[in-house]
């Protein structure tokens, strides 16, 4: 009999689990609360067609999928990934918050209601389109629009330290940015970056640069004989940009960086940086350099192929180091192409006591590493050859009349690993 009972307490309890989890809604619903915990595909009555009022909360990580059309009325949408594979109508408004979306071939945003989108990433693919009806607010935030999809504005858009981008650099695109009646303005860092031939900005009104007006009516960028196409106004061709600063012809490198930095913890650097967009970009070469002007590659990391999206990277360089030492990124496109980031430096503290005496050498070279002290102490190519290694404890002299003139590095490591470098020059 128990166990019967508890079978028949079973079943009720299991058809109540799935019931609550199979969770069914009616076509209109207003004030509901969803929060994505894990990956989830919306389709059929598991998401109403209209939610009025509504808020959708995406844990980090997560991807939630929309393969229906939905109709959204003052909605808050916060974090996490959305996938859109069909329509969704912004009825009255909507503000989104941390939140990627991908907007797949066949799938479309369209808005009546007013948005407002921070720190958000849209990427539009394949003739995925947005139209925006009414004002739109960016704020750090990007929209991308890869492959032929494109923007259709009748209101203001209103780009702060945001930025619209058509193209991935490729001639086959034919991405686009119109500007039908409505108004482009550009606040603090931002701007519009036509990146192909073919991709193209649209709008007879001038664009405001806080506040100040910029024509693109009549202008001569990237088409007639030098271009692709024809000039045609009021139409824009890339590879362009519009900033604060006016309209201008720019060159397509293979990334964009947003940030890069180099941090010393302990005796281990810690490299990282981000790109907000890397076009037909193959992978990085992380750069080291003890005097700034001779570099060696310390090793490569792959792209990790996000045309439209930030890609954050990290780099540790184990080099245990007293002094200054300098890293630059060495960022190089599928064809070969490559540009160089910033140089950044690092210095470490309980720099080595040491001296390194005569320089320039000739015959030979002191070390005078203190009474006390034990080093090892390598004298190295600019090339990175070792050359020489030798236990030093207090003075040591060391032959170098051996080695070709020229500039080569001496670098001592104490007993804890910690290393320093000397310039040393060889006449």
């Amino acid at each position: 009999m128990k166990t019967l009972l508890s079978s028949f307490i079973l079943i009720i309890l299991t058809a109540l689990t799935s019931e609550m989890y199979a969770q069914t809604y009616s076509s209109y619903q207003k004030g509901l609360v969803f929060n994505f915990t894990q990956n989830t595909v919306l389709s059929g009555n598991n998401f109403p067609d209209q939610c009025d009022a509504c808020k959708i909360n995406i844990a980090d990580g997560v991807t939630v999928t929309f393969n229906k059309n939905i109709a959204l009325s003052k909605a808050e949408i916060k974090g996490g990934n959305i996938v859109l594979n069909n329509k969704m109508e912004i009825w009255t408004s909507a503000s989104l918050t941390n939140v990627n979306i991908t907007v797949n071939n066949g799938g479309e945003i369209t808005s009546s209601g007013n948005i407002v989108a921070t720190n958000t990433q849209f990427v539009f693919k394949g003739n995925a389109t947005i139209t925006l009806w009414a004002k739109t607010d960016m704020n750090n935030s990007k929209m991308t629009f890869l492959d032929n999809s494109g923007l259709v504005a009748t209101a203001a858009v209103n780009l702060t330290n945001s930025s619209l981008t058509a193209g991935d650099g490729a001639n086959k695109s034919k991405a686009f940015i119109k500007f039908d009646g409505g108004t482009l303005n550009l606040f603090d860092k931002g701007y519009v970056s036509i990146m192909g031939s073919n991709n193209y900005y649209y709008n007879w009104s001038a664009y405001k640069a806080n506040g100040k007006n910029v024509s693109t009516s009549n202008n001569k960028l990237n088409c007639g004989t030098p271009g692709t196409n024809a000039c045609q106004n009021p139409m824009m061709y890339g590879p362009s940009i519009l900033n604060l600063g006016g309209m201008s012809i720019m060159a397509t490198l293979p990334v964009r960086l947003s940030a890069f930095s180099v941090k010393l913890t302990g005796t281990r650097v810690d490299i990282a940086w981000v790109s907000d967009m890397e076009l037909n970009f193959d992978h990085y070469e992380i750069e080291r350099s003890f005097d700034g002007a001779n570099w060696s590659t310390i090793g490569t990391v792959q792209s990790t192929g996000n045309a439209g999206a930030v890609s954050r990277y990290t780099f540790t360089d184990a080099l245990k180091l007293a002094g200054a030492v300098n890293y630059r990124l060495k960022m190089v496109d599928i064809d070969g192409t490559s540009v160089y980031s910033p140089i950044k430096t690092v210095k470490a503290g309980a720099a080595i006591e040491m001296t390194v005496f005569p320089n320039p050498a000739t015959d030979y070279i002191m070390i005078n590493a203190g009474d006390n002290a034990s080093h090892k102490v390598q004298i190295i190519s600019y090339a990175g050859q070792l050359l020489k290694q030798v236990a030093v404890s207090g003075k040591e002299r060391i032959a170098v009349s051996g080695l070709t003139p020229g500039n080569y590095v001496v670098r001592a490591i104490d007993e804890n690993g910690l290393a320093k470098n000397f310039k040393l020059v060889i006449q």
